[in-house]
């Protein structure tokens, strides 16, 4: 057999393993050559043993670390698939949303799915997608939330009114409290 020192033969496997690492991409064999180049350092100094050991603690913890360093490195989230695709997205409503009965209507992506929501949307109303349960898209409009907290507001405005007219304060105070 060839008497070939044991650092060369983890390098040519670093090698290979970095070759196969440029064939595909995926970032897997990156580990396994570094590894590899590790076990070739630990050669020069310890045997066979300890060189296996170095190999396999490097291999197991890149693949621990593989996934956080592949998501710093690209930054992307993973990509929503299927109906997790639909949240977040905008929605027309084509059959007015009514949480009593449980009826309403949204198209999203070119899709006409059953609509759900915690107050009354009109038809044509806009809507954001913000949960899919079975069936069914949970939606809010944000213009029937602007809507209702205008109503809220004047109602507090008609509230403090009354509550001044009321009160035995001077003119001037009940200006300063009304802006």
């Amino acid at each position: 057999m060839l008497d070939i020192p044991h650092v060369w033969l983890w390098l040519i496997g670093a090698a290979v393993l970095g070759i196969a690492e440029l064939m595909t991409g995926t970032l897997m064999f990156l580990f396994f050559a570094l590894a590899a180049v590790l076990a070739g350092l630990s050669s020069l100094l310890f045997g066979p043993v300890v060189q296996w050991t170095v190999f396999l603690l490097g291999s197991i913890g890149a693949l621990l670390l593989a996934p956080r360093l592949a998501e710093r490195v690209t930054g992307e989230q993973p990509i929503k698939t299927n109906v997790d695709a639909l949240i977040g997205q905008t929605a027309r409503v084509i059959e007015a949303i009514d949480p009593i009965e449980g009826k309403g209507m949204v198209k999203v992506g070119g899709e006409v799915w059953r609509a759900q929501a915690d107050h009354p949307i009109p038809v044509g109303d806009l809507v954001t997608v913000e949960e899919v349960r079975g069936t069914r898209l949970i939606v809010y409009s944000e213009a029937q939330i602007e809507r209702m907290l205008a109503e809220e507001e004047e109602e507090i405005a008609r509230r403090l009114e009354k509550a001044l007219d009321q009160a035995e304060v001077d003119e001037t105070t009940k200006e300063r409290l009304r802006e």
